[in-house]
């Protein structure tokens, strides 16, 4: 629902709360925590760490900090009954998004006002910034990995509801256990929890304190029923308080509940329409199915959500409940606002894969669209799609890319990942050289594919060059996942599905590809030859000797496919290298 300003009003209404310490543990305690609340939590607890410090805050770091956190739980004696993150966003929420993504693109602009040399890369800087664009899909790939895979969900829509469901299930299991839900979302007070033991921990409220015997852990806790049992008007939950002080931004509890004494707004239709959004019925029944069925909760957790989201919207349109295309919220990457979308890297990749998902389901006329920054506002893009003849055609001469990249990097004794790695920044020079822009130089690509940054501030001509490595990188991402679902789920393009996904089966987890990493006598060498496709200049401005290197063998064959007059490439996404 998203009530403005409802958490801050209901704060006089928190208990300081004592949740256990390692020393002496909490008895019959869970802990139902909301994931995506958590990478946040512990991102900006980084942030807070590394004030004044020079080095970046990784992917690797957010995860390893989520595990240390639900460890420390468990330590203090909550055992940890489901880690819950969001799958596919109910349409109702776009505004909700394409809002969050705006006010993300004005902080940008406002700190490129500010400091207009570069970023800095120090933790108080990066509070005034988005977090990073992959922070959640990077915790929940390594939470699914660790101990903790087996109460790890991704949940077929927003995880509130199913925080609450959860929480109602190990309560009703055993009626003497206290469940605490641990979530920044002041939404799950108003849901009905009945007489249960249940309470919401807000994480920006929790306190950590280490002493001699150990760490404590307290919060400011919200007990629900309470605060409804409590009410001065008999209240069943906090539905109809909420109600009021939804529709208006400066109605405290206690004037809601005057409100709700002088006409109780149980009749209008508003009303009903308000609290049908706390409404559990079917995320109980989704619950139960996720929770016996394990194949369908690994299914759940095979794409990133917004990649569900665009397979949920593909059958929706198949089934006729949905109309005007697939619309795809990106990941906001920090670039420089002053240039065009570092989402424009990528875009014939992302294209090629929404067109398999769809042309695999029949939907021949049916487009996509994506939302990203366009300028300083947040716009749908719409995508240039091609029939499903095309896309396998594509998709086969992909792969035949793939194949020679990989035989090249091969023979310069290149790891997978540092395959990746390559292909990655391939595609990145791809659209610099095609549209005219300036080529990384041999160091700058170097620091990039080693996921290193020197010095306290980064200039913005490589934040934006990060940013469409990035972009690079989550094309290939999302072209896999969609390859990988038509091979278990589609009908038709299956056998050109299944070569893309064995192609891109190497990709690196989010936070392996991005970490840093000290290698770097491999780099001198491929770099230089890999950039020489590319006309690329070293940091000092001197021509790469071309004339002195071999040319790699794939690089006459990549110029005969290319053509395509467009900015973005040639006809074919993966033509990585253009000779010249």
């Amino acid at each position: 629902m998203g009530i403005k300003g409802f958490g801050s009003r209901m704060s006089a209404y928190a208990q300081r709360t004592h949740l256990g310490s390692t020393s002496d543990p909490a008895r019959d305690a869970v802990a139902i925590v909301d994931g995506p609340g958590l990478a946040h939590y512990v991102y900006y607890g980084l942030c807070g760490k590394r004030e004044g410090s020079q080095k970046p805050i990784t992917y690797t770091e957010c995860a390893q900090a989520a595990l240390e956190w639900l460890d420390l739980t468990q330590a203090i004696g909550m055992k940890i009954g489901a880690i819950l993150f969001d799958g596919a966003l109910p349409h109702a929420k776009r505004s909700v998004r394409i809002g969050r993504l705006q006010a993300y693109a004005e902080k940008v602009h406002v700190y490129k006002q500010s400091d207009k040399a570069g970023m800095l890369l120090d933790g108080r800087a990066r509070k005034r910034l988005p977090p990073p664009p992959f922070l959640v899909f990077a915790v929940v790939e390594e939470l699914r990995q660790s101990k903790y895979g087996h109460v790890t969900y991704v949940v077929p829509g927003e995880a509130d509801p199913y925080c609450i469901i959860a929480a109602i299930q190990v309560s009703d299991e055993a009626s003497e256990t206290t469940v605490t839900i641990f979530s920044d979302d002041s939404d799950l007070l108003v849901y009905n929890l009945g007489q249960r033991s249940v309470c919401v921990a807000p994480f920006r409220d929790l306190d950590d304190e280490q002493t001699i015997s150990g760490t404590t852990r307290s919060a400011e806790v919200y007990w629900p029923t309470r605060i409804a049992a409590q009410a001065s008007v008999l209240l069943e939950d906090l539905v109809k308080p909420a109600f009021f002080m939804s529709e208006d931004p400066y109605c405290t509890f206690d004037e809601a509940l005057l409100r709700i004494k002088k006409k109780d707004p149980s009749d209008r239709e508003d009303f009903k329409a308000f609290g049908r959004g706390f409404q559990t019925t079917e995320e109980k029944t989704e619950w139960l199915s996720i929770t016996t069925d394990s194949s369908k909760k690994r299914n759940l957790a095979a794409c990133d959500s917004r990649v569900s989201e665009i397979i949920c919207q593909t059958q929706s349109l198949r089934a006729g409940s949905l109309e005007g295309g697939v619309k795809m919220y990106l990941p906001f990457l920090i670039d420089d606002p002053g240039r065009a979308s570092a989402w424009n890297v990528g875009t014939n990749i992302r294209a090629l894969a929404y067109s398999l998902l769809l042309r695999c389901e029949g939907l021949e006329s049916e487009g996509a669209q994506e939302y990203r920054r366009s300028g300083s506002r947040i716009t749908g893009n719409l995508m240039e799609l091609i029939s499903l003849e095309e896309t396998e055609e594509q998709l086969r001469a992909s792969c035949a890319y793939f194949d020679e990249f990989f035989e090249w990097a091969k023979g310069q004794d290149l790891c997978d990942a540092d395959t990746c790695r390559s292909v990655v920044l391939s595609q990145t020079c791809q659209y610099a050289q095609a549209g005219g822009h300036s080529l990384p130089g041999i160091k700058e690509a170097q620091q990039l594919v080693q996921g290193r940054a020197e010095g306290r501030l980064r200039a913005w001509h490589l934040v934006h060059l990060s940013a469409e490595y990035q972009a690079a990188y989550y094309s290939l991402r999302i072209l896999h996942q969609i390859a990988s679902h038509v091979v278990a789920h589609g009908s038709i393009a299956k056998d050109v599905a299944s070569l893309v996904r064995a192609r891109l089966s190497t990709l690196p987890r989010i936070g392996q590809f991005f970490e840093e990493s000290q290698e770097q006598q491999s780099w001198v060498r491929v770099i230089p030859e890999l950039m020489a496709n590319f006309e690329a200049k070293d940091t000092d401005e001197e021509p790469v000797q071309k004339k002195r290197r071999k040319k790699t063998k794939w690089t006459k064959w990549e110029k005969e496919g290319s053509g395509q007059e467009d900015a973005s490439g040639d006809n074919n996404p993966f033509a990585l290298l253009m000779d010249d």
